[in-house]
């Protein structure tokens, strides 16, 4: 998928989580839209363990499509969320993943926000096991429940505003105006709540007919009971949230109260009369009832309260403007900035300086290197700087690549020196430029979390009683941080095993420039998240520790990527990218990039 450019009229967000069975129908229905503007699918995986990229690859010549990792949180809400962060169109539409949308349901929707700025659209209501696969017999069914071509009603104010989320709409600005779904909430009212604070910024919720689809219902007596027990719930939840129980179709009246004899008087007519029974319907009132009833004791209990997740996983688009400042891209390694910001070097025009790019001397031999195909230190440098000069070659970034070591080739004491230096390195660059806004860009560290840093890792840590160490405590302090160092590597190992560990010489950058600037008010610092260790762990929960530690508040951007320009560029770290991701071979392909580069940026603060 391209970058910026070229971007489609529509975008259409879809949900996913082990939908591989549905979700097949669904592709064929958007993909046979007639009428319809230029639209992106974006399926928002939300932790699928159905091989849900390898089902894909055979829809992305059908298809614009992009799957992007919505896996951090589990819900729809988060999912959609994370898809509206990646979305390029200014128009979006939300579909699931287990319906089937009108032939004409893009187009629909398209011309329905030119006229509004939020709509719902209805549904049709078809059993599962009778949905079939006859994309045409479907939607001649979907045609003769709910007509097409109806035109769009403006919204009103109403007590209690419904919006369906399988089947609607809005305009982006509207969904970062509110934020976009609470993630905290369940399945069955996140959409009611995004409707009730819609309501309450000022938008009002159209009605488009014309927007149509059918909808599985799941059919069995427990299924029924189980869903609207759950529905009881979390309704008066979010009654109780928006203070809003007077107005509740629901529990208005106190109607509720006497629910369950009503129900139970319902079950006794059906045993007299057989031929009026409903079980699934009397199941689904039954739970219901029971639903409200907890729900309501949850509340008296004070065991309902939710911390709202309003915007999880939703992040702003870097603007042109942020990229027309000077920015400082600080890369560890010979291959990091690509890696990781390819798109702050493709749109922008970074000083990009790649810290450990010094050469030891003697030569010495790391596994690393010898797993890349190395001879020792000097052939895996030379080769290393070539590749990276290559992969830069015509871009718009100015490179500069430092003389300071690589952790594996270099001691405790030769670090301190080497990242003191860089700060002063830094400090030169930051004065040159703290007229016009500056940005450092740094290593969010990403990757599985190993415990306690590595004691190289910062540039605040200083020897051990180095006047001593000429004494006689000089061989129990070896023994103390040969003890420390071991202890580190078992942590390490032990990380490994879960993932991919976060990279102790991406801590180090960042900890230590971000230590020495961090209340500097000439300077924004970001975090870019690290490539390839996010598959593994991704940075939000690092990056919310060190903007907590600068004292410095934080929001999430995203770049979308051009993966075939990025994927050209890593692709000639040859003596790299195969032995980064060996297993799973992610880097060796431009449709298995990550769609979109994720930026921490962190403002300076007053202080």
């Amino acid at each position: 998928m391209s970058g910026n450019d070229n971007a489609p009229d529509v975008s259409v967000i879809v949900p996913c989580r082990d939908s591989t069975r549905t979700l097949g129908l669904q592709l064929e229905a958007l993909s046979q839209q007639v009428d319809a503007p230029s639209f992106e699918v974006i399926i928002a995986d939300n932790g699928s363990s159905d091989r849900l990229e390898e089902f894909l690859r055979s829809w992305q010549s059908k298809l614009r499509l992009t799957v992007v990792d919505a896996s951090a949180r589990p819900g729809a809400a988060y999912a959609r969320n994370v898809g509206m962060s990646v979305a390029r169109a200014g128009k979006l539409l939300f579909c699931d993943s287990d319906d089937v949308v009108a032939r004409d349901w893009v187009a629909c929707g398209d011309r329905a926000l030119d006229a509004v700025d939020v709509f719902s659209g209805p549904g049709a209501r078809i059993v599962d096991d009778a949905i079939g696969a006859d994309l045409g017999a479907l939607w001649g069914r979907l045609d003769a429940a709910i007509p097409p071509g109806e035109p769009v009603r403006p919204g009103d104010w109403t007590p209690w505003p419904i919006i369906l989320g399988g089947n609607s709409g809005m305009r982006r600005e509207v969904a970062w105006a509110v934020g976009g779904y609470d993630a905290a909430l369940p399945g069955s009212v996140e959409d009611n709540d995004l409707a009730i604070r819609l309501q309450n910024a000022g938008y009002t919720i159209a009605a488009a007919p014309g927007v149509r689809i059918l909808y599985r219902a799941r059919t069995g007596t427990a299924q029924a009971f189980r869903s609207a027990r759950r529905s009881g719930i979390a309704h008066v939840a979010l009654c109780r949230r928006h203070d809003i129980v007077r107005r509740s179709p629901v529990l208005t009246g106190r109607q509720w109260v006497a629910e369950p004899l009503r129900v139970l008087g319902s079950g006794l007519k059906m045993l007299v009369r057989p031929d009026r029974r409903d079980v699934d319907g009397l199941a689904a009132r039954a739970g219901l009832s029971v639903g409200i009833y907890t729900g309501w004791m949850r509340g008296i209990l004070g065991r309902d309260r939710v911390i709202p997740a309003v915007a999880a996983g939703l992040c702003l688009q870097v603007s042109d403007e942020m990229l027309e400042r000077p920015v400082l891209l600080l890369s560890p390694h010979l291959d990091d900035a690509l890696f990781s910001a390819s798109e702050l070097v493709r749109r922008g025009r970074p000083d990009v300086w790649t810290v450990f790019a010094g050469e030891p001397e003697p030569a010495v031999v790391t596994e690393w290197d010898r797993a890349c195909g190395f001879v020792d230190s000097r052939d895996a440098l030379s080769t290393r700087r070539r590749e990276d000069a290559a992969a830069f070659e015509g871009s718009p970034a100015r490179i500069r690549q430092l003389g300071y070591l690589d952790g594996v080739y270099t001691t405790s004491e030769r670090r301190h020196q080497d990242l003191a230096s860089l700060v002063d390195d830094v400090a030169a660059w930051i004065s040159e430029h703290e007229d016009d806004a500056p940005i450092i860009v740094l290593p969010a560290g990403a990757g599985v979390p190993v415990g306690n840093a590595h004691p190289t890792s910062t540039a605040t840590q200083r020897p051990l009683l180095a006047g001593a160490e000429r004494g006689a405590l000089a061989p129990m302090i070896a023994q103390a941080r040969a003890l420390k160092h071991r202890l580190y590597l078992w942590r390490r190992r032990r990380a490994q095993a879960r993932g991919l560990a976060v990279n102790n010489d991406h801590l180090a950058v960042r900890d230590a420039v971000g230590d020495a600037f961090a209340r500097d008010s000439r300077v924004t610092l970001a975090l870019m998240e690290d490539l390839p260790y996010l598959w593994w762990h991704p940075g939000d929960m690092a990056a919310a520790v060190v903007a907590a530690r600068w004292g410095r508040s934080s929001t999430v951007m995203a770049n979308i990527v051009d993966r075939e320009w990025k994927h050209q560029r890593i692709g000639r770290y040859e003596s790299q990218i195969e032995v980064m991701d060996r297993d799973a071979g992610r880097l060796m392909r431009a449709d298995s990039l990550p769609p979109a580069e994720r930026l921490w940026i962190l403002p300076p603060t007053d202080h």
